[in-house]
């Protein structure tokens, strides 16, 4: 019994040991993921640093190749995302996802008795789709649109397109419904 004990003890320690190992991910993965060849080792290094408390090997995306990229690791209960900015060779973590100023604009092409939330998770912060001629980035998150009178029922298959020049000010263009049709955010 005490030698089933024991090995019983190892067998699980190693098992604990296995769930709190980290995944890391290297230089060499993250450059042949990117399109983008001229990012700078500093650069890469620092992104490769921001990528932190996750159990499986994240998944890496650029966006905007030369100018944006990004991180996330979806998990089973919750997921972590991460895009940065790449200015002038310094790598700035950046905020996209709307603020509730932003929510309340498009929660008046909610329909009646119903508001737009955001998504848990991963889902609810905003993706970098591409940079416009002029200077802008186009945005989108998905949207779950909420009932008033029972707020455990709700909608999927919404999703917010906005922009921005900065990463802190948000301009909400459009809403995608169920249907597929954009509704125009004055």
């Amino acid at each position: 019994m005490r030698k089933f004990l024991t090995i019983s003890s190892i067998i699980f320690g190693g098992f604990l040991f296995a769930q709190n190992s980290e995944a890391k991910i290297t230089l060499k993965q993250v450059r042949n993921e990117f399109k983008y060849k001229k990012y700078s080792t500093e650069v890469l290094k620092k992104f490769i640093s921001e990528i932190d408390e996750i159990e499986q090997e994240p998944y890496v995306w650029e966006p905007v190749p030369g100018e944006i990229i990004g991180w996330n690791n979806d998990r089973a209960i919750f997921s972590i995302q991460e895009t940065f900015w790449i200015k002038n060779n310094k790598l700035t973590k950046i905020e996209t996802q709307l603020s509730e100023k932003n929510l309340e604009k498009i929660n008046k092409y909610a329909p009646r008795g119903k508001y737009f939330d955001f998504f848990e998770g991963y889902r609810s912060i905003g993706n970098v789709v591409k940079k416009l001629k002029n200077g802008q980035f186009l945005l989108f998150a998905e949207l779950k649109l909420m009932d008033e009178k029972n707020i455990g029922n709700f909608e999927e298959g919404y999703t917010v397109e906005y922009l921005t020049k900065d990463f802190k000010t948000f301009t909400p263009t459009k809403i995608l419904n169920m249907n597929k049709t954009w509704k125009i955010v004055k």
